[in-house]
Order: structure tokens, then C-alpha cells, then sequence
């Protein structure tokens, strides 16, 4: 992986813990596993110490900065964009 694409992962990885921790903590559900939960969590983490400097550089730097990938609960779980799409996947999960 070249560094965009590693970049774009990190990224798209922090959502994921966000969204995902978001239906966990404050909406009481969950669309996706624990053992898929772990298995984006601990890669992010391997991610984010292997490409520290690109980590530094992606959005929620400092939200993850100490990110072990045990569990979401710290995380910031607000903003508008985070409940929009915890609730869009919440529809389409309901079909």
C-alpha cells in the first residue's frame, strides 16, 4: 500500500469505530459483530503505530492518538455526521 492508500484506510477505519461505537454506546445496538468490531479495531491500531506520521496526519488524530482498539466508550461520540450515519445504517439494516 502506497501512503494515500494507507491514509485512506486509517480514515475510513476511525469512522467506522465512531459510527459503530456510536450504535453501541448511546443507541444500544449493533449491526456488526464483536469479533468484526475487534478485527477493525486492532488493525487500526497495527496501522496507526506501524504509519505513525501518516496516523498524525488523518482526521480524529487526537481521538485516537492513545487508541489500544479494546473498546470505543472514550471516543467522541457525537456530531451530526456520526448519528446521520449510525441512523442510515440503522434503516438499511431494517430493510
Amino acid at each position: 500500500m502506497n501512503n494515500e492508500e494507507i491514509a485512506a484506510l486509517i480514515s475510513q477505519r476511525r469512522r467506522q469505530m465512531l459510527v459503530h461505537s456510536f450504535l453501541y454506546y448511546r443507541m444500544g445496538t449493533s449491526l456488526i459483530t464483536d469479533k468484526q468490531f475487534d478485527k477493525w479495531a486492532y488493525e487500526l491500531r497495527d496501522l496507526q503505530r506501524q504509519y505513525p506520521e501518516i496516523a498524525a496526519a488523518c482526521p480524529y488524530a487526537e481521538d485516537f492518538a492513545n487508541w489500544d482498539g479494546t473498546s470505543g466508550y472514550h471516543l467522541p461520540l457525537y456530531g451530526d455526521w456520526v448519528e446521520r450515519k449510525a441512523t442510515q445504517l440503522l434503516k438499511i439494516a431494517k430493510g
